[in-house]
């Protein structure tokens, strides 16, 4: 009854479940039997007249169909992913014509449904047929006409190729962007030309901001965010586009920190009784209705915008079984929502209000907005949050070493071996606590020593090097506390501070190696987060920066030979990296889109070598057989001797010799 009501619908479904069996490699021939069995179980099960015939009928039909699309789709590169050879898909790809090689291993139409032969390949598992389908696509091919470049055909059918591979086969993200470079065999004073062919990376076929560094940025490899096609993607966008926004951005908190600091540093409040000046309390009375209206209701209002946020797209991280806003994971977002708290509690203790019945007072001695009232335990607290808060303003500030890789590489080193330094301060407080309870309780005449907190404070000022030689001395009078102590600032002072300095510099040395890139991660996640502030691919500011990239213009490889576009040149040290041979593979003869290309011979000359050391493999394993069934026959005594007189082992060593031989020769 479906076919007969949703026909056009069912034909669709069928023929996508053909094209996965086109995948899957099934044979036609399974069909008809499997349609026989299953209607004789019907007949047996069902005495109506027509049920087994209208089954019959509409399961004929859905084989017929799926035989269609089998037989239609199972191109030969279908059936080579099946083999998971890259051999078999090179040789696939190459009977294709020159005109339509990418689209046949990007796409396979039956009616309505398609499929990619590429994601097949991904999804399946078989990724050395997908690195082979990546290198084919991204290999420049040229004739005496056009150049052949499948970078274009690539993202235009999968755009969201990144993501599919950080998902599925992050194997193939290098093979992917090396495949986006293209360097120059001719130098010239030093230099050699580099093409980048990034355009797809910067924007979409819409021209809005691309998702792809997003992607990457989820991914949080260093090493991808470190090749030469991603950091320049992301300097590029950074330095012409997103550092403006950046700094347009933090231009008001950096006016707010500048404003808090006079307000709180300059023009403070006294705990003593000195002369007032009118005009400090007014421009005090300004500064600290700023930082309450302004900047407390601006960073209030951002907290709750992306709390709202969160919540609204079901982006919760669960910690202990609490949900806690995905924002929230961000120490940034984290130091924003203590900084909130820290001036909502300086509002609540700010002077001024506290003295307002007194500068409100018509017979009051004291001038406007006056702070001296005898409220100096509040301006102690106050003090207390301001500082904190000046602090918290500061470490908020950090964000702006992304303008430099090595500032930023420098902080992110620091944050690393916080760690390391936290455990150190985790096993000194142990110490601590462990050798100050066992202190008190021995009997001592020390009464400078006495109760558990002094030895606490005692301890605690050996292990940073603050306790008096003279009360040290003191402790000379009772052995065992002597002993005790000496041995406390041995383990303190000798074993833990050895055992920090050795996990410094094995942290350090694991981070070095990655610095560079988990710096450019996080210049990355800058410029992600700025153009989703900015809206930065709806603004009219984007398309000016698209426009001066220029990616409509053919980039040439040599001087007068212009190449395909949608990329940038650049300009490299010729000793940066060693070229041998022009990567563009040039043929001559026909030039018709639908001639397919003449073998490679460099590919032939890699599978002569793939089949040269597979015999050398097969021969190394049999030869090893041979000795080890020798060695069992000589230790039963068991002597197999020729007509020569040799034994077994030497005729083996011989035959496997002369083989090894004629096979390689031939």
């Amino acid at each position: 009854m479906e076919i007969y009501e949703n026909t056009r619908h069912v034909v669709d479904d069928i023929s996508g479940l053909g094209l996965r069996h086109v995948g899957y490699g099934v044979p036609t021939e399974y069909f008809p039997p499997m349609v026989q069995a299953y209607c004789e179980a019907v007949e047996e099960l069902c005495h109506d007249k027509f049920g087994p015939e209208a089954f019959r009928w509409s399961l004929t039909l859905i084989t017929k169909i799926l035989t269609r699309v089998i037989l239609e789709g199972s191109t030969v590169v279908m059936k080579a992913i099946n083999t998971n050879q890259e051999s078999a898909v090179r040789q696939a790809v190459a009977v294709a014509p020159r005109g339509k090689r990418a689209m046949e291993v990007l796409s396979v139409s039956v009616g309505t449904q398609t499929i990619s032969p590429l994601y097949w390949a991904i999804d399946s598992g078989r990724l050395n047929c997908a690195k082979a389908i990546i290198e084919d696509l991204l290999t420049i091919r040229a004739d005496r006409d056009v150049y052949y470049y499948g970078c274009e055909a690539l993202f235009t059918r999968h755009p969201e190729i990144v993501q599919k591979m950080c998902v599925s086969a992050p194997s193939l993200l290098m093979p992917l962007f090396d495949g986006l470079v293209w360097r120059s065999r001719i130098t010239k004073d030093g230099i050699r030309r580099v093409n980048l062919y990034i355009k797809h990376l910067v924007q979409d076929k819409k021209g809005m901001f691309s998702p792809t560094l997003q992607w990457l940025v989820r991914y949080k490899d260093p090493k991808i965010m470190s090749h030469l096609v991603v950091a320049l993607t992301t300097d590029l966008i950074w330095s012409r586009f997103a550092a403006f926004q950046f700094l347009w951005g933090r231009f008001y908190f950096l006016l707010t920190l500048c404003l808090f600091f006079v307000s709180q540093s300059i023009l403070k409040e006294t705990d003593t009784e000195v002369e007032e000046a009118f005009e400090a309390n007014v421009a005090r009375f300004v500064l600290r209705l700023w930082l309450y209206l302004a900047s407390l209701c601006g960073l209030f209002y951002g907290l709750v915008k992306d709390v709202a946020s969160d919540f609204y797209h079901g982006q919760l991280v669960r910690t202990s079984g609490v949900p806690i806003p995905k924002s929230f994971t961000s120490a940034k977002q984290v130091g924003r929502f203590a900084l909130v708290w820290v001036l909502v509690c300086m509002f609540i203790f700010e002077p001024i209000l506290w003295c307002s019945s007194t500068w409100m007072d018509p017979q009051s001695p004291h001038l406007l907005f006056t702070t001296q009232c005898g409220v100096q335990e509040e301006i102690r607290i106050y003090s207390i949050f301001s500082a904190t808060g000046m602090v918290l303003f500061w470490l908020l500030l950090t964000d702006f070493t992304v303008f430099s890789m090595r500032l930023s590489a420098f902080l992110l080193v620091c944050g690393w071996v916080v760690v390391e330094v936290t455990l150190f301060f985790l096993a000194l407080l142990f110490l601590i606590l462990t050798f100050s309870t066992a202190l008190s309780s021995f009997q001592h005449n020390l009464q400078e020593f006495d109760g558990v907190m002094t030895w606490i404070s005692a301890l605690t000022r050996m292990s940073f090097g603050m306790f008096p030689a003279s009360e040290f001395a003191a402790t000379k009078e009772d052995f065992p506390i002597f002993v005790c102590l000496t041995l406390f600032m041995a383990l303190a002072t000798v074993f833990l501070m050895s055992l920090l300095i050795a996990q410094l510099t094995e942290s350090y040395r694991t981070m070095f190696a990655d610095m560079t890139g988990f710096a450019r991660l996080n210049r990355a996640g800058v410029v992600v987060s700025v153009l989703a502030e900015v809206g930065g691919a709806n603004s009219a500011q984007f398309s000016k920066f698209l426009r001066t990239l220029n990616f409509e213009n053919r980039l040439e490889f040599n001087e007068g030979d212009s190449g395909p576009a949608g990329g940038i040149q650049i300009h490299e040290p010729a000793n940066e990296h060693t070229v041998t041979e022009d990567s563009i593979l040039r043929y001559g003869g026909p030039t018709a889109p639908s001639v397919p290309w003449p073998e490679d011979d460099r590919k032939v000359e890699e599978s002569t070598e793939e089949k040269i050391q597979h015999v050398e493999n097969r021969l190394a394993s049999m030869e090893k057989l041979l000795i080890k069934m020798a060695n069992m026959a000589n230790s039963k005594g068991v002597h197999v001797k020729t007509a020569g007189g040799s034994r077994l082992p030497s005729v083996m060593s011989s035959v496997s010799k002369s083989n090894s031989h004629s096979e390689m020769s031939s």
